[in-house]
């Protein structure tokens, strides 16, 4: 067999498997956020955490990562993305809203689901209030994009 794979190398350039794509998928700059296209990082869209795991069960790993987006007032906006492997392409998914200065803990993907570890305050406290509160969110792919199911 290796000296097949020798020969095959010295005359047709190589043992290959049909299977193997010739590329890794790099992370992508497009993130669907609020319906449009929007390339992280861009002036106020920086990435905070990022995650890799198979969303959609066809055995590539996938990306999640929450962007956050500085917009030049008080307020920082967080939200959850996810891009789909698609051989060495990325097919951006609509993101959710995470919240507005929120504390961010961590980012996994379990099997199918997304895990965010968060900081967020009580309802009835200013926006200046630390956010201390400490939530889990959870999230699964659907055709619409990542959904709560918490």
């Amino acid at each position: 067999m290796r000296s097949l794979c020798w020969l095959l190398l010295l005359g047709l350039g190589g043992c290959q498997s049909a299977s193997v794509p010739d590329c890794e998928p790099t992370p992508s700059p497009l993130h669907q956020i609020e319906g449009e296209l929007v390339q992280v990082p861009s002036k106020g869209y920086v990435q905070m955490l990022a995650a890799r795991g198979d969303l959609n069960g066809d055995g590539n790993a996938d990306l999640v990562d929450i962007v956050r987006f500085d917009g030049g007032g008080s307020g920082s906006f967080y939200y959850l993305s996810a891009n789909l492997a698609q051989g060495c392409d990325w097919l951006p998914r609509e993101s959710v809203f995470l919240g507005d200065r929120i504390g961010l803990d961590g980012l996994s993907v379990i099997a199918d689901e997304v895990r965010v570890s968060m900081r967020v305050r009580g309802d009835d406290e200013p926006m200046a209030t630390p956010a201390h509160i400490v939530i889990e969110r959870r999230f699964r792919l659907t055709e619409q994009g990542l959904v709560a199911v918490d």
